[in-house]
């Protein structure tokens, strides 16, 4: 089994694929406090990352980049950057402590992988989304669930991580 992540400060949308078949697409939300992104997943992705153990899983987990803006990192990003890279380390947190092995994906590996590009953030938020809606057949998804699903299948097509997995199964 492979899932798909794309998480952000606030909450991580995800997507089981098994034997070429979408298992599951949803979204975890981020425990918040008056409005602030100081929450954490806790006892929903503890619980996720045990699920995923018991079924032999894969993490492809979207990695993180700070954005820059005509050639400048502002203030915000690096703010945005910051939130992220604790909320990929809560993740890979309950991974470890599950013992589900976790693979980083660049962006734009797999925007090229999947949806044949990498540029244009409107054009692949669209693209990405028309993917995962044709093989969900969902109208429903949002566009971080439409990510994950993509993310999953650049993780099911990879092949890296079924082998990292099989390893850590045989010990």
């Amino acid at each position: 089994m492979v899932i798909g992540i794309d998480a952000d400060s606030k909450r991580l949308a995800y997507c089981a694929l098994d034997s070429g078949a979408i298992r599951a697409v949803g979204t975890i939300e981020r425990a918040n406090q008056a409005g602030r992104i100081e929450g954490r997943y806790d006892s929903a992705l503890t619980a996720f990352m045990r699920r995923a153990s018991e079924m032999g899983a894969v993490v492809y987990l979207e990695g993180i980049f700070l954005p820059e803006r005509q050639g400048q990192s502002t203030p915000r990003n690096v703010l945005a950057f910051e939130r992220l890279a604790e909320v990929h380390g809560e993740i890979k947190r309950a991974a470890r402590l599950c013992a589900v092995p976790v693979e980083d994906v660049n962006p734009s590996v797999w925007h090229s992988a999947i949806l044949g590009f990498s540029r244009g953030r409107e054009e692949l938020k669209a693209a990405a989304m028309a993917k995962a809606r044709t093989l969900t057949g969902r109208d429903d998804l949002t566009e971080h669930e439409a990510d994950a699903v993509c993310i999953a299948l650049h993780g099911a097509g990879s092949g890296a991580g079924f082998a990292r997995a099989a390893k850590a199964a045989n010990g």
